[in-house]
């Protein structure tokens, strides 16, 4: 299976960083030592940067036909295979029965290959699909960093401290790493414009790399 990667060109990206508001410096916390000594650090929230990266939803509907094709496929196997089954219960001729239960093993070789094989191009289409929209949202990371003088990302999560009722939401929120990010320092919305933006341009030259 092919990977592509859209990498824009040096002159592209430097574009693309104006364009999604890359000259726009996140504002530092004030009253902090970060503030004034040292660039502070960034935050991002992948999580929510795939949900509203328009390739990578376009990509993700994209697989989601493809695996209701192949399942509606594999339905008709199955009724063929049924078909089959209890079509000898209608046949005489004891060579004709031998025939059908032969054709009948023969019928779930094939199921079986063609559902492993699905499968397997399912998990790689999809490992490949979120590599390929990592690798992009990374290189606006890097770019953005390199222009403002930043050297740590964090990677965050949106804490859901309003549902109490799952004991599973709880712990996810005490497992959080990190405890507390000021919004001004947050670049998620700046890298998913960013992305989008670069999308949007790919489908415009007709260029839109999709996962193959």
């Amino acid at each position: 299976m092919k990977r592509t990667v859209l990498f824009a060109s040096g002159i592209a990206l430097s574009g693309l960083l104006m364009a999604a508001g890359f000259a726009m410096q996140p504002v530092k916390a004030e009253g902090t030592a970060a503030a004034t000594t040292q660039p502070p650090f960034l935050f991002l929230n992948v999580q929510k940067v795939f949900a509203d990266y328009k390739k990578f939803q376009h990509l993700s509907d994209n697989l989601k036909s493809q695996l209701e094709t192949k399942e509606k496929q594999l339905m008709e196997s199955e009724s063929k295979i049924k078909a089959t089954a209890d079509g000898i219960q209608q046949m005489q001729n004891q060579e004709d029965r031998d025939n059908a239960q032969k054709q009948i093993q023969e019928m779930k070789f094939d199921y079986e290959k063609t559902r492993r094989d699905a499968r397997q191009e399912f998990l790689t289409t999809e490992a490949d699909m979120y590599a390929t929209c990592y690798a992009e949202m990374y290189q606006l990371v890097e770019a953005y960093c390199t222009k403002h003088g930043y050297y740590c990302v964090f990677k965050i999560q949106e804490a859901d401290t309003k549902d109490r009722s799952s004991p599973n939401k709880i712990l996810a929120v005490l497992n959080r790493e990190v405890v507390f990010n000021h919004s001004a320092l947050d670049v998620t919305q700046i890298i998913t414009t960013g992305l989008n933006q670069q999308w949007e341009q790919a489908q415009a030259r007709g260029n839109a790399n999709p996962v193959r």
